[in-house]
């Protein structure tokens, strides 16, 4: 990780967005892809000088320069070089993990940006010797050619990324590299299981309608469906909902009459109950209510759950 210091693009940027971009890279849900979800409020929390609105400009900042790529309404984050410049084009096994990675991007932007990269990619460098102790495995540069290939026709259908114009020459080595795979751990059973469970879909069906009520913005209902489904196996459905309303009450009070309400389907995806608001305007008392609801929901599950446990990781 120290090579960064050494390359005068990154030397060259303002420091606050060098913390920005290290701070990414230390992000446990970092996928191997190189993906981050975009959890801007939670991210300000980080440190007392930090607002959402910083956390943008210093997002943005980087973008321009190539070193991530962002959608706002996706609210995915990606950093361009992570494959590359970490190493994970390297190992096969590891570039296996990737692909599935890879596949979990929803944003087209990004799709188009991270299929530019596997161009990138200096395949070239990679031993063609026959593997295994009796030479008769693949090498690793045919194991992952195989994997390029099938990423590039699982990326087929996306258009070019109109990049601001980034060399060939790798300009930032990520050094952040995860192991076990990249999803969140979730807390062992302790025999107390929140409602609603697989076998109780009039429920699931039921509460999700009450979401869909709450939340107002009414697209993409298949999509939300599905990532509701998984939301209410990580908090309660009456946690959800409860952010769900302060977050559309906040937005419509404070964004232009909520002209910038994530969809529904994205909210979930991102775990957005997790952010909770501290500037609300005092005058809201249908926002403070939601407000309360969801501090109270929060304290109820954190008495409930154990600890999470640590992702292991190592850094090159």
């Amino acid at each position: 990780m120290a090579a960064i210091w050494s390359d005068p693009d990154f030397i060259a940027m303002r420091a606050t967005a060098q913390r920005m971009f290290m701070f990414l890279l230390s992000q446990p849900d970092l996928s191997h892809a190189g993906l981050l979800p975009m959890r801007v409020n939670r991210w300000a929390k980080k440190a007392e000088d930090l607002t959402a609105r910083t956390v943008r400009s210093e997002l943005d900042y980087l973008a321009e320069r190539d070193y991530v790529v962002v959608d706002e309404d996706t609210e995915e984050v990606l950093i361009r070089t992570m494959v590359r410049n970490d190493g994970v084009y390297k190992q096969p096994k590891v570039m296996i993990r990737m692909r599935e990675d890879a596949r979990q991007i929803e944003s087209p932007m990004l799709r188009a940006a991270f299929r530019q990269e596997l161009d990138r990619l200096p395949l070239h460098e990679l031993s063609d010797r026959p593997g295994g102790p009796n030479a008769d495995q693949p090498s690793t540069r045919s194991q992952v050619q195989a994997v390029v290939d099938t990423l590039r026709a699982d990326f087929a259908d996306v258009a070019g990324y109109p990049s601001a114009g980034v060399s060939d020459t790798p300009h930032v080595r990520a050094g952040a590299f995860h192991l076990p795979p990249t999803t969140v751990p979730q807390p062992p059973s302790t025999g107390h299981r929140e409602k609603p469970l697989a076998d109780e879909s009039a429920e699931i069906d039921n509460r999700f309608d009450e979401f869909w009520d709450v939340y107002g913005k009414k697209v993409k209902r298949a999509d939300a469906e599905k990532k509701w489904a998984k939301a209410i196996r990580k908090a309660s459905p009456d946690r959800i909902i409860a952010a769900a309303g302060a977050y559309v009450a906040y937005e419509r009070a404070n964004n232009q009459g909520g002209r910038f309400i994530a969809d529904p389907s994205t909210w979930l995806h991102g775990e957005r109950w997790l952010d909770e608001r501290t500037d609300l305007p005092m005058p809201q008392t249908r926002v403070q209510e939601h407000l309360a609801l969801v501090q109270q929901l929060a304290a109820e599950e954190i008495d409930e759950q154990p600890t999470l446990p640590q992702i292991g990781r190592s850094y090159r």
